[in-house]
């Protein structure tokens, strides 16, 4: 024992020596780790409701709140809840205290000044509209013609300024029309109806041309039997929102059915699905112009790039000029929603994730237990980055 402890004793100044220099190199591997990742964001605040959060909106972020919508299975409502950007405090609630059947549709809403609304579905088709000041109901306007004769319900909405803009079907799309909702006159007008034997598809996208006029671009495409096997004819349709008439109906020859659309300049993009190709279409007079791109799955516009996702998860950044590629990485997918800022793109479903927008390159990525949501906005003021987990909010300090 004695032998031992002389050991002991005699090793005691290497041991310590030993020790720190474990310890140093322990520091510099942890420092050496932080400085790879500079933009790492860190946890601001997290919120959690007690039955979890699902079917959330975007998150809207106005003055000093964000406000996100849950379903609450205990009591069967949905629900609007504002928290205190900055340090998560809950400021106020809506529920659904007409409708306990009714349900936010995730994809859409509009904000216009101190107003919020929302595409609600319930016993009808209705817009929701919200005081974000005090999270009170001002009203709903029922969009019309809903469940009628015609049995027509509301299909996709986007609003753009002061204007909302939605499509009407009936279940079997042997009937569908097209709506225009102007939130400071209250007026609604149809400006498109069409009734076949068969099925008809309509997709709409709202922008603002060179020349500050905002437009409505619609493509129409008709079927030849019930299943789509053929395509009848597809027709593009253009609509001044300001001027309160059309600007062009033009039939061309497409066999493949639409999926997205967006604006370059003064020309408008659209990304075909079967065929797999992309067009520029002359916003003006509908002419196609360009008609030789091979990229789906359209994620977003930025900066005059389009950034695309491959079915063989290559995820593809090319110029809106002259269609070549700029990047490529596989390191991550683009599928689902893209949020644009700085010169980033940020993205969650399952990792929460930044990538240069420029390079390609994943900047960072942050994983949790359960997983985040692909809901993420950022406050232009602050930089903070919105998004949420299956339990509740998330809000990350962003660095520049």
């Amino acid at each position: 024992m004695n032998i031992f402890r002389n050991h002991i004793n005699f090793y005691k100044p290497q041991i310590k020596q030993l020790s720190v220099i474990f310890i140093l190199f322990l520091n510099l591997y942890c420092d050496k780790n932080i400085k790879t990742n500079p933009h790492a964001p860190t946890l601001l605040w997290q919120s959690s409701f007690n039955n979890g959060l699902s079917y959330s909106i975007i998150p809207v972020v106005y003055n000093d709140i964000v406000v996100y919508s849950t379903y609450d299975g205990s009591d069967a409502k949905f629900k609007l809840v504002a928290f205190n950007k900055l340090t998560g405090e809950k400021k106020w609630e809506w529920s659904n205290t007409k409708y306990l059947s009714g349900y936010f549709i995730a994809g859409f809403y509009h904000l216009y000044k101190n107003i919020l609304y929302l595409k609600y579905v319930a016993n009808t088709d209705q817009i929701l509209i919200i005081d974000l000041n005090t999270g009170m109901q001002i009203q709903n306007v029922v969009l019309p013609p809903t469940y009628n004769s015609d049995d027509l319900i509301v299909g996709k909405v986007i609003g753009w300024g002061k204007y909302l803009v939605y499509g009407v079907n009936n279940f079997d799309f042997t009937i569908t029309k097209l709506f225009v909702y102007n939130i400071e006159t209250n007026l609604i007008n149809k400006i498109y109806e069409y009734r076949n034997n068969f099925p008809t598809q309509l997709d709409f996208y709202l922008y603002q041309n060179i020349d500050n006029q905002n437009k409505l671009i619609a493509r129409i495409q008709h079927a030849k039997n019930a299943l789509w096997q053929i395509v009848d004819s597809t027709f593009d349709f253009s609509y001044s929102l300001d001027s309160n008439k059309p600007v062009f109906y033009k039939k061309f020859d497409a066999n493949n059915k639409q999926s997205f659309f967006l604006t370059v300049g003064d020309k408008y993009y659209y990304s075909g699905t079967s065929n797999r190709y992309t067009q520029f279409i002359n916003e003006a007079n509908g002419d196609i112009e360009l008609n030789k791109y091979q990229y789906n799955n359209p994620g977003g516009y930025y900066k005059n790039k389009l950034f695309v996702f491959w079915d063989t998860r290559e995820n593809s950044c090319i110029s809106a000029d002259d269609g070549y590629q700029i990047w490529a990485n596989r390191d991550y997918n683009f599928y689902g929603g893209l949020f644009f800022y700085n010169d980033k793109i940020y993205k969650g479903n399952g990792n929460m994730m930044c990538v240069d927008a420029n390079t390609g390159k994943l900047l960072w990525s942050i994983d949790t237990e359960g997983g985040y949501q692909d809901i993420v906005t950022i406050d232009p003021e602050t930089g903070y980055i919105y998004t949420a987990t299956f339990t509740g909010p998330v809000c990350f300090k962003n660095v520049p």
